[in-house]
C-alpha cells in the first residue's frame, strides 16, 4: 500500500513516450465524452415520459394535503408511524392483516423539499420532476469524472464515466421520483468525496471544512451518503506511516456528519419496523446482518457483472454463494495483474476505489438487492473497470500476451462488453420496462377511479399486487367528494372461495399460497399471524379461522355493519386484466374469484 498523499506521476513523465502518444488529445477526449453523453441520455428518455410510479402517488397527496395526517415538506418521506397508523387502516391504504406496529420512514429532508417543491409548482405533471430527477443524474456523472480525473488519467476518467453513465442502477431511479433521493445523494456525495481526498493528501484545512460541510449538506439528502463510508475507511486503510490520532483527525470530516445523521435517526425514531423488505441496521442488527450475505452476493455480481438481480432474488443461498464466487474468481487475476504494474501513487487510489466499491454496499444492503441500490458502489465499479481497460488496452510497453496476460485481456474483454454494450441496451429496456408498467399501472387506477365513482364503499376481494393496496385509497373519493373507505381482503391469493354466510358476512378460503403473504421478507408484516386473531376496522371485523400448517391464512369471516347487497358497496376483483365488479352470491352459497 501507498500513501494517498503522494503525487501524481502522468504517463508522459515516467519515460514512455509510447504512453504519451496513446493519451488521449483534446478534440478526441472533447468527441468521446460527448459521444458518451448522447447515448447516456438517449438511453435515458424513455425515463422522462414515466408517469407517476409507486411512492410517487403517496408524496403527491402528500404535498396536496389529501394524505392522512399530512406532513409537511421535509417529511414526504414518512410514511407510516405511531401518529398515522390508524388513521392508514381505517382508510385502507394499510391491510388489516399488517404488523399492528409497522413503521416506515426515513430521514430524507432534502429530497422531500426537492419532491414538494415539484409537486407544489409543477403539481401533477411527472415530466418536470423526471426532468429534474434528470438534472440530478447529470451532475452526478459530472462529478464523478472531476473524481476520477483528480485521481486518474484522462483516459480513465473518460471510460470511467462511461461506465458510471450507461449503468443500469440509474434506470429506475430517473424513473421513479420518490427515488430521487439516492441520485442527490450521489451527486453531493461524490462532490464531498472529491474534497475528502484532496484533503487527506494535500492536509489544507478549508478542504477539511469544505468536505465536513458537503457531507453534512449531502446527509440531508438521505440514508445512501452513508455509502460513501467504504471510499473514506478504504482511503484511511491504504494510507501508511499515521498515527492514529491523525487518522482520526482526517476522517473526522465524515465521521461526523455520519454520527450526526445516525444520532437524529434514532432520536426521532426514524427506520422500519414489522417489515421484512428493509432490515434497519441501527434499530434490528439481527436481521440485516442475517439477510445481508445472500443480498451482498447480488449487489456484487449485478455491479461487476451485471447479472440480472430480479432473476437472483430468490434462488437458494448456495446458489448466491456459487454466484458470488464466480464473479469474484472471474475478477481476480486482471485485477491483481493492474495493480501490481501500476505506480505506487495510482495503486494506492485504485485500491481505495476497489475496497470501496464493496465497502460501499454495506447501507445499502438493509434492502431486498436491486440494481437501483448501486449508484454509489458504481463509482469505484467505474473506476477499477476503466483501469483494467486502460492496462489491459493501452499498455505503456508492449506484452506478450500468453498465459495470465492472455486471460486478462479476456477477461477486460468480457467487462467491456457487459459495461459499455450491454449495459446501455438493460438501462434501456428497464427503463422501457418501467415506463410500461407504470403506464399500465395508471391506468388500472384510473378504471378503478371510475367503476367507484360515487361509492361510499370499495371492497377488493382480491388483489394481486400490493401496490393496488396502498395507492387505491388515494385515487377513489366518495359521494361528493368525502373521502371513501378502501378495503382489500387478500393479496395474491390465487384462486379462492368466497361462501356467503348471512346477509352481512362472508367467508374467504384461500389456496395453497393463503390468503396473503407473511413472513421475514414480506413488505407488509415479518411475524406469522395467528389463528382467532381479530381485527375491528370502521364498518368492517374480521376474525382469522385457520391456518395451513405453514402459518399462512387459510380462512377468514368477514362482517360488516350493512348489507352485503347495498347499492353503496362495490365489490371487486383485481384480475389480470384489470379491476372488475364481482357480484356476491346469495347466502349460503359460494363462488370461486379467479386470479
Amino acid at each position: 500500500m501507498t500513501s494517498l498523499g503522494e503525487p501524481l506521476p502522468s504517463r508522459a513523465t515516467s519515460g514512455s513516450r509510447a504512453a504519451t502518444r496513446l493519451e488521449l488529445a483534446p478534440r478526441l477526449r472533447r468527441a468521446l465524452l460527448i459521444a458518451t453523453a448522447a447515448v447516456a441520455v438517449l438511453i435515458h428518455i424513455p425515463g422522462l415520459r414515466t408517469p407517476l410510479l409507486l411512492d410517487d402517488y403517496t408524496q403527491r397527496a402528500m404535498a396536496e394535503g389529501r394524505y392522512p395526517s399530512p406532513p409537511g415538506p421535509f417529511q414526504l418521506y414518512d410514511f407510516i408511524d405511531d401518529a398515522n397508523r390508524a388513521i392508514l387502516l381505517d382508510r385502507g391504504i394499510l391491510p388489516w392483516w399488517s404488523h399492528p406496529k409497522v413503521v416506515m420512514r426515513f430521514l430524507r429532508p432534502l429530497s422531500s423539499a426537492l419532491l414538494w417543491v415539484d409537486y407544489r409548482i409543477v403539481g401533477g405533471n411527472p415530466f418536470w420532476g423526471h426532468l429534474h430527477s434528470f438534472l440530478w443524474w447529470a451532475a452526478a456523472c459530472f462529478a464523478v469524472h472531476a473524481l476520477l480525473r483528480r485521481l486518474f488519467t484522462s483516459r480513465v476518467a473518460w471510460l470511467g464515466v462511461a461506465v458510471f453513465a450507461l449503468a443500469p442502477c440509474h434506470a429506475l431511479p430517473l424513473s421513479w421520483m420518490a427515488n430521487r433521493e439516492e441520485i442527490v445523494s450521489t451527486a453531493l456525495g461524490t462532490v464531498a468525496l472529491t474534497v475528502y481526498l484532496r484533503w487527506r493528501e494535500e492536509r489544507r484545512a478549508r478542504d477539511g471544512i469544505l468536505s465536513l460541510a458537503l457531507f453534512s449538506v449531502a446527509a440531508l439528502a438521505g440514508e445512501y451518503t452513508l455509502c460513501f463510508a467504504g471510499y473514506a475507511v478504504a482511503a484511511e486503510l491504504v494510507i501508511r506511516r499515521e498515527s492514529i490520532p491523525r487518522r482520526l483527525v482526517g476522517l473526522a470530516c465524515f465521521a461526523l456528519p455520519l454520527v450526526g445523521y445516525a444520532a437524529i435517526h434514532q432520536a426521532l425514531r426514524y427506520g422500519a419496523f414489522g417489515i421484512g423488505y428493509y432490515h434497519d441496521p441501527i434499530g434490528d442488527l439481527g436481521a440485516y446482518a442475517a439477510s445481508a450475505p445472500r443480498r451482498l452476493g447480488v449487489l456484487f455480481a449485478t455491479a461487476w457483472l451485471g447479472v440480472n438481480d430480479v432473476a437472483w432474488l430468490n434462488e437458494s443461498d448456495w446458489k448466491i454463494a456459487l454466484l458470488t464466487l464466480g464473479a469474484a474468481a472471474f475478477l481476480v487475476v486482471p485485477v491483481a495483474r493492474m495493480l501490481r504494474e501500476l505506480d505506487a501513487p495510482l495503486r494506492g487510489r485504485a485500491v481505495t476505489m476497489l475496497m470501496g466499491s464493496v465497502l460501499s454496499m454495506a447501507p445499502v444492503m438493509a434492502v431486498d438487492a436491486s440494481a437501483r441500490l448501486l449508484q454509489v458502489p458504481m463509482i469505484g465499479v467505474s473506476a477499477v473497470v476503466a483501469l483494467l481497460v486502460d492496462h489491459a488496452w493501452f499498455p505503456a510497453t508492449p506484452r506478450p500476451r500468453r498465459g495470465a496476460a492472455e486471460l486478462t485481456e479476456l477477461v477486460v474483454l468480457g467487462l467491456a462488453f457487459i459495461h459499455f454494450f450491454r449495459a446501455p441496451l438493460d438501462t434501456f429496456l428497464a427503463q422501457s420496462a418501467t415506463r410500461t408498467w407504470a403506464s399500465a399501472f395508471a391506468a388500472r387506477l384510473g378504471s378503478l377511479s371510475e367503476r367507484a365513482d360515487g361509492k361510499s364503499r370499495v371492497t377488493i376481494l382480491r388483489a394481486n399486487i400490493s401496490q393496488a393496496i396502498f395507492f387505491a385509497p388515494l385515487v377513489i373519493e366518495g359521494p361528493d367528494g368525502s373521502e371513501a373507505r378502501v378495503r382489500t381482503l387478500t393479496l395474491r391469493s390465487g384462486r379462492c372461495l368466497l361462501r356467503r354466510t348471512s346477509a352481512r358476512a362472508f367467508e374467504l378460503i384461500g389456496g395453497a399460497g393463503g390468503l396473503f403473504p407473511v413472513g421475514p421478507d414480506d413488505l407488509l408484516r415479518d411475524v406469522p399471524i395467528h389463528q382467532g386473531e381479530r381485527m375491528e376496522l370502521d364498518g368492517m371485523r374480521v376474525t382469522l379461522l385457520e391456518l395451513h400448517d405453514d402459518g399462512s391464512a387459510h380462512r377468514a369471516r368477514f362482517e360488516f355493519d350493512r348489507d352485503l347487497d347495498d347499492p353503496s358497496m362495490l365489490w371487486l376483483v383485481d384480475g389480470t386484466y384489470g379491476f372488475h365488479e364481482q357480484k356476491l352470491p346469495a347466502v349460503g352459497y359460494g363462488e370461486l374469484l379467479d386470479p
